[in-house]
Parts: structure tokens; C-alpha cells; sequence
């Protein structure tokens, strides 16, 4: 290890090469403690730091910082600052190009802060290289407020983010309109989320935010293009209000409306208002209320609307079936943005149809109907024309009658011929196996989304299989990320994806948690990973007849699923299941597997670390998570034993398994192994490996006490593999005797991180372990959980006195212990530096 007198005998241009690789040329604590102990750190910070940044303190004095000539962007956040030091300061920075204030706490010395905010605004004005400027304020001081008013006076060439939160005075909106009139260049993003704008239409600040609108609709080109008025109470008056200005602007490209209050007709509004407008981008209008009308302007606005690229509708009330209750045509919704929208979708129906009989491609066919896909037992090309045709029809009688099924017919039909969205979530608005008929024939034909969330609905077996074929046999689909969390989906329709991972080139990420798939439907998706490998295998057979063995392997590898991310968790695959994961991790590039709560238990621990050792050479898999799956001590050991050998898994989740820290008897074994050892047996190298350890750990003043199994694999596997950055080991029952095992493991881990023991009853002894053994040894740990361990400050103490030893920890979790804050404070103000004080 380098000293600081060594560093500071090396040349001037190395010293500063060593500043800028460390810190990527930004200013952390480090460097306010490096010219503590020694000035000279203090020139050569100053001619390499670019980026000064201050989060959640108390800065009052910036004198060390004023010569920083080489500082280009300057950040504070939920700081105490003085503004009169705050000001020299950035007049200092010369070469300061960037700043950012957001939720500060500004004092004065001479009591008269709106003068003092005015000067400090005429300064950033003056400044003769900053450009960009952040500003954002949490019930700010109306007094203060007004000040801001200053910005209209400021060259156009600034570009400013101006954040408002939590201001509910009528004025708040008169003064942003007159910021905008007065200079239309300056504001380039607006954020008045919790504000209250949608107040009475007889208000102050309605009328207000009328002029807001009309500001907006008149005054082009305005620079403004992030506008954020979530949580704003917004009701339909004012969304109509709002939609008016948004008709006619050209500039505003991405628009927050999300957790208003608007319903059906400020949706009509708002809907009718983007059919025009051609420069949103972005619309989030999650949790408003569209019901049938609103989602028939939704969907004729996705056919006009050729710029939007991402559009959230969660948790919106979308209706794409009408309800029993409105059976009568009279209540039925009618067009009501273009009725040649609706001509194309009842001809397009039938057009899809006469186009699909004259077609003999078998794509075609997949996608002419809603409900064609459903139909099919295994593949689009056994459904025919007349089936679609028939299939619609039966559809249209569930649903009612024709009118009912029209805003479901719109939305497929203007979502699949869309080109511009790229990202679209429709999570939360309860879509049914029927509803999403016309989402996935919608699907079957879109050649632009690439990630959709249909997230927490009710689409079931039915509406997973329907989806699933139509991502399968849409050969130009772009879809990369598919998120069917919470939808009631059980074995059947958990195994129609097994058509995605033998026909889909673009799918990598599925989430399929919080569902009722089990053993079964694990079996179904594991063979056709094994199908898409033996179709490798006879590809790679006749490639080596034709070519040479190297261009025989690039063919085999090319064959591998695309999909490197699969969401079990809150399933019930058990250790069933468990056995067929070895097919998904060998046969696809897997990297991030979530079994999280899915009853494995011991056994599933055993398949699953068999089935790792038969693929270890050819695995991708960097991360997984088996928490919460009752593996106990002995499935735990197994498992271990096992991943010390692997070298691709980085992160490796274990929380709530039932790692206890002793055996409840060492004459016999665990009720785990003796129920297993008839049914699997786990490799000969672990059993002789744990019970050496156990007979060499006998020697306790209480004989009665063996470390368990689980605890000694887990120190294996600390001190023995090589790759591992992240283990969680929370909510397990770990104590004292376990923390004392683990803290002498990491004494030497090379490459541990992230360790979370929270929930582990280890105690002050446990603790004192970790502080002696880890932190004046360990150079690598960064982060340590100890949440909720029954620490009392004896044990704090051993950490606050170890803590000034150790280089690299910066987050220590200490909640939920009984600690005095006296204790706690040094170890705050420790954790800010990351050298000690000599």
C-alpha cells in the first residue's frame, strides 16, 4: 500500500492522473481529507476537479473551494448554505458552466434575504461562462418567491430547470407566467408537481393556469420542453384548459400528468389535443380516469399521433369492453376525433380477413384476428380464414353487441399499424382474457414497441397464450421487455411462452412473477429450451458438413434464446421445478434469475446446485435470487458448496432460508438431510468438507455446540470464491457464533462489496466480531447491513474505535438497534471521509 509520503515524492503530472482516475474528476470527501494531510494535495486538486458536489449537509464556508479554477458544474442539494459565501464562490468559478440548487436552506447574516436572492440571481446573470442552471424549491417563501422573477432579465442563451413543489398559493402560477412572457428562452423545464392547480374554475389560480394555457398555445417557439404537473388535483375543466395550449405548442416533449383528478371529458380534450400536436414525446397519465370514452380517444389518438414514443395508462380505468350495464347502442361510445378513424377499423377488419385467405404465409394468418391465436392448439399456420372470421364474431356476441366491441376493434387496429411508440404501459387497469384479444392481435402486426407492462391485471392462461403467439410469429417484432406480473396466470398459460423462446429473436426480459405457475409449467418452458438446443445441434451438425468446425460453434452459440432475465418470483415451482432450471440456464443467455418465494426448500436447493454443476462451464448467470424459499441449513450448505466453484455469479440472494448459526444437536443430523438423503444426495466433496469443519468446531466450552452446516458453507464460500460481489443473508437466525465465522472469512475476501446481515439477532458480540475482524483487514467492503440485530451501543463502540481504520466502507445500516445518537454521530461523520485523520 502506497503512503501518502510516498505519493507526494512521485512527479506533479502523475499525482494529478491519480486524482483524475480515482475520482472521475469529481470532488468527493477523499480530497478535503487528502489536504489535511498534506497542503500540497490541495494545488493539484484545484487544477483537476470538474465537478463539485454537495448532498444533504451544512456548508457555510466555500473559502477552500474558491480557487478551484479547472471546476465546471457545481451541485447542491438539500444543503444548508449561506447565500452571500455561496455567491463569492461561484463568482470564483470562472470556468463554471453548470449549476445546480435544488431544496436548499438558505440563511443571511443581515436578515434581508429577498435582497440577498436578488444579488445572488444578478450574479449568476453575470457569470460569464454558465449556461445551465437548476433551481428547485419546496415551499419556498412566497416573499422569495417573487424574486425569482429576476430570471426574465437573464440572456437568452441561458438554458434553466426550474422546479416548484409543494406550493399551494394561487400566486405560484401568475409567476411563472410572467417568468415565461417576459423571456420565452430561458426555461427549458418545468416541474409544479403538488401544487394544486386544478383548483375551482372561479379561483385565483384557475385563471392563472388559463393563462398558462394560452401562453402556451401563442407564444412559439417557447423553449420549454419538460412540463411536470403531477399530483396537481387537475380536474376535467382543467385539463381541457390545458389541452387547448397543448393543440398548437411545438416545443413541450415530454408532459407529466399523472395522479390528476381528470375523468372522461379532460381526457376526450387531452386526447383530441396530442391527435394534433406532433412534438410530445412522452405522456405519463397514469392513475386518471379514461373509462369507455376516454379509452376510445386514447386509442383513435395512437393512430393520428406519429411522435409519441413512450405513453403510460396505468392504473386508468381502461376500458377496451364496454359493461353489461351499457348494453343499449344509445349508450355505446361513438368516435370522437375522426370518424374515418373508425370507417378503417370495421373495414380493416374485414380486410384483414380476405387479406389473410389470399395469403399463404403462415404470418399472415396469426395476426387477421383478435382471437386467432387462441384458436391455434400449437401454431399459427393450422388456423385458417374462416376461423378468424368466426372466432371475431363469437367475440362480438360476448362482448355484447357491435358498438361494444368498437373501442377494443380502434385500439387494435391503431396500435398495430402505430410506428412511433416505443414503450407502452398499461398496467393496473384490471384487462381481462378478453380485453387482451385486441392487444395481442394489436401485437401480432406493430413493428415500433419495444417494451410493454401489463403488469397487475387479469389477462390469465387464455390471454398469456394469445400474447404469447403473437410476439412468437410476428417476425418484425421489436419487443425486448414483457412484464405479465400479478395476472393470474397458472401452468398452461405459463407454457404457451415456450413458442417466444423457440421463435423470438428480440425478447430479454420477462417478468412472469406473482402468478400461479408450478412445477408443470417450468417442465413445459424447460423443454423448449431443450428444443431450441437440439435444433442447434442438427444446425451445427449439417454447418460441420459444409464448413469448418470454428464456423459450426458461431452457429450453435447464434441459436441461444436471446432472453437474459426471467422473473419467477411469488410462484410455486417447489423442488420439482427446481430440477428443470439447469435446461433455462444451459441453453440461453441467462443473467438474472428471480425464485424468490417459490417453495424449493432443501430438495430444490439440491436439484438446483446438481443441475449447476453439470453446466457450470457453459453458464452466463450473474445474479439470482433464492430468498425466502425455507432452504434451511443443510440446502444452504449444498448450494454453497457448489457456487464455490462457479465463476459467473456475482449476486446471490439467501434472505429468509433458515440459516441457523448452531445444529440443534450434533449426534444427529438435521431433519432436512434425513428426509433428503433417500432422494438426493448432494456431491461426496461437500459432506466430507462440512463435517471436518463441524468436528474441528466441537472444541467449545459447551460441547453440546456445532456450528451448522449452513454457516460453515457460507465461510467456504466467502474465503474461497473469487467472483461473488453482493450476498444477502437477512432475516436468517445467523447470531453471534455465525457473524464471528463470517467476520473471519471476509478478513481476507478480495472481492465481497455488498453484505446485508440485517435481522440476524447477532448482537454486540456478533458486532464486535465484524469491527475487530473486518473492518482494520478488509479493503474491499463498501457496504454492510446490520438492520435490526439487537446491537446496543457496547457493540456500537467496537465499531466507532474500528471503523478509523478501515478505507473503503461508506454505508454502514444501523436502524432498528438500540444505540445512543452519541455513538452514532462519529460514525456518521466517519462514513464522510474515507481516509482516516492522522
Amino acid at each position: 500500500m502506497i503512503s501518502v509520503d510516498n505519493i507526494n515524492k512521485l512527479p506533479v503530472i502523475i499525482i494529478k492522473k491519480i486524482i483524475s482516475l480515482i475520482s472521475n474528476n469529481r470532488l468527493t470527501p477523499d480530497y478535503f481529507q487528502l489536504t489535511q494531510v498534506d497542503k500540497r494535495w490541495n494545488k493539484y486538486c484545484k487544477e483537476t476537479i470538474h465537478f463539485l458536489e454537495f448532498n444533504n449537509c451544512s456548508i457555510l464556508e466555500f473559502s477552500l473551494l474558491y480557487s478551484f479554477r479547472s471546476t465546471s458544474t457545481l451541485s447542491l442539494k438539500i444543503c444548508k448554505t449561506n447565500l452571500s459565501n455561496l455567491s463569492k464562490l461561484i463568482t470564483s468559478l470562472e470556468n463554471l458552466i453548470e449549476l445546480k440548487i435544488l431544496y436548499c436552506n438558505f440563511i443571511t447574516l443581515n436578515y434581508n434575504i429577498e435582497n440577498t436572492l436578488t444579488e445572488f440571481i444578478n450574479k449568476l446573470k453575470d457569470h460569464p461562462n454558465l449556461i445551465n442552471l437548476e433551481l428547485g424549491f419546496n415551499q419556498i417563501d412566497l416573499r422569495l418567491f417573487n424574486e425569482l422573477k429576476t430570471l426574465v432579465s437573464f440572456p437568452e442563451y441561458f438554458k434553466i430547470k426550474l422546479t416548484i413543489n409543494l406550493m399551494t398559493s394561487d400566486s405560484t402560477i401568475w409567476i411563472i407566467n410572467e417568468i415565461i412572457k417576459g423571456n420565452k428562452s430561458i426555461i427549458c423545464s418545468l416541474d409544479l408537481n403538488h401544487c394544486k392547480l386544478g383548483k375551482e374554475s372561479n379561483s385565483y389560480g384557475f385563471i392563472g393556469f388559463s393563462r398558462f394555457s394560452s401562453i402556451l398555445k401563442t407564444m412559439n417557439p417557447l423553449s420549454l420542453s419538460t412540463l411536470d404537473l403531477s399530483y396537481n388535483q387537475l380536474s376535467d375543466e382543467s385539463a381541457c384548459v390545458l389541452a387547448d395550449g397543448l393543440s398548437n405548442n411545438k416545443s413541450i416533449q415530454t408532459l407529466n400528468l399523472s395522479f390528476n383528478d381528470i375523468k372522461k371529458q379532460g381526457s376526450l380534450a387531452i386526447a383530441k389535443s396530442l391527435s394534433i400536436n406532433n412534438s410530445i414525446t412522452s405522456l405519463q397519465y397514469s392513475c386518471n380516469s379514461l373509462q369507455q370514452e376516454g379509452t376510445l380517444a386514447f386509442a383513435e389518438m395512437i393512430s393520428l399521433n406519429q411522435s409519441l414514443t413512450d405513453l403510460n395508462l396505468s392504473n386508468c380505468k381502461l376500458l377496451l369492453l364496454s359493461s353489461s350495464s351499457s348494453s343499449s347502442p344509445s349508450s355505446s361510445p361513438q368516435s370522437v376525433l375522426s370518424d374515418s378513424i373508425l370507417i378503417t377499423s370495421s373495414s380493416s377488419s374485414s380486410s384483414s380477413s380476405s387479406s389473410s385467405s389470399s395469403s399463404s404465409s403462415s404470418s399472415s394468418s396469426s395476426s387477421s384476428s383478435p382471437s386467432s391465436s387462441s384458436l391455434s392448439s400449437s401454431s399459427p399456420q393450422t388456423t385458417t380464414t374462416n376461423t378468424n372470421t368466426t372466432s371475431l364474431n363469437t367475440k362480438t356476441e360476448l362482448i355484447g353487441n357491435q358498438n361494444q366491441s368498437l373501442i377494443g376493434i380502434t385500439f387494435k387496429n391503431s396500435l398495430g399499424k402505430n410506428k412511433s411508440l416505443k414503450s407502452l404501459n398499461l398496467s393496473r387497469n384490471l384487462i381481462d382474457d378478453l380485453a387482451v384479444e385486441y392487444i395481442a392481435s394489436a401485437l401480432s402486426i406493430n413493428r415500433s414497441i419495444v417494451n410493454i407492462d401489463l403488469s397487475c391485471n387479469r389477462i390469465g392462461d387464455q390471454g398469456a397464450t394469445l400474447l404469447s403467439k403473437s410476439i412468437a410469429y410476428n417476425e418484425n417484432t421489436m419487443i425486448t421487455t414483457l412484464n405479465l406480473s400479478s395476472n393470474c396466470i397458472e401452468d398452461s398459460g405459463a407454457s404457451s411462452f415456450s413458442d417466444i423462446i423457440i421463435n423470438n429473436k428480440t425478447l430479454t426480459q420477462l417478468d412472469l412473477s406473482i402468478n400461479w405457475i408450478n412445477s408443470n409449467g417450468i417442465i413445459q418452458l424447460s423443454k423448449s429450451f431443450e428444443i431450441l438446443s437440439s435444433s442447434s445441434s442438427s444446425s451445427s451438425s449439417s454447418s460441420s458438413s459444409s464448413s469448418s468446425s470454428s464456423s459450426s460453434s458461431i452457429s450453435s452459440s447464434s441459436t441461444l434464446s436471446p432472453i437474459t432475465s426471467i422473473d419467477f418470483s411469488c410462484n410455486t415451482i417447489c423442488h420439482r421445478g427446481a430440477k428443470y432450471i439447469g435446461s433455462f440456464l444451459k441453453n440461453s443467455k441467462l443473467k438474472y434469475l428471480n425464485l424468490f418465494s417459490n417453495n424449493l426448500e432443501a430438495l430444490g436447493a439440491i436439484k438446483l446446485a446438481k443441475s449447476l454443476s453439470l453446466i457450470n462451464d457453459s453458464l452466463h448467470l450473474t445474479q439470482l435470487d433464492l430468498s425466502s424459499n425455507s432452504l434451511g441449513n443443510y440446502g444452504v450448505s449444498v448450494l454453497a458448496n457448489q457456487l464455490v466453484k462457479n465463476n459467473t455469479i456475482k449476486s446471490i440472494s439467501l434472505s429468509q432460508s433458515l440459516i441457523t448459526s448452531i445444529e440443534s444437536s450434533p449426534l444427529q443430523p438435521t431433519a432436512s438431510s434425513t428426509s433428503t438423503s433417500t432422494t438426493s444426495t448432494p456431491p461426496a466433496t461437500t459432506t466430507k468438507t462440512t463435517t471436518i469443519i463441524n468436528n474441528s468446531n466441537n472444541n467449545s466450552s459447551n460441547n453440546d455446540v456445532v456450528v451448522s452446516d449452513g454457516v460453515l458453507s457460507l465461510v467456504k464460500l466467502i474465503k474461497e470464491n473469487n467472483v461473488i460481489e453482493f450476498i444477502d443473508l437477512s432475516y436468517n437466525s445467523i447470531g453471534a457464533i455465525g457473524a464471528k465465522e463470517i467476520s473471519q472469512a471476509l478478513k481476507s475476501n478480495k472481492n465481497i462489496t455488498n453484505l446485508d446481515l440485517s435481522c440476524n439477532s447477532i448482537g454486540d458480540v456478533g458486532a464486535t466480531s465484524i469491527a475487530n475482524q473486518v473492518f482494520p483487514f478488509n479493503n474491499i467492503l463498501s457496504r454492510l447491513s446490520l438492520y435490526n440485530n439487537k446491537i446496543s451501543s457496547v457493540g456500537a463502540k467496537s465499531i466507532v474505535d474500528n471503523l478509523i481504520k478501515n478505507h473503503t466502507l461508506f454505508t454502514i445500516n444501523l436502524l432498528a438497534n438500540n444505540i445512543d445518537n452519541e455513538l452514532l454521530i462519529p460514525i456518521t461523520k466517519r462514513l464522510e471521509h474515507s481516509l482516516p485523520k492522522n
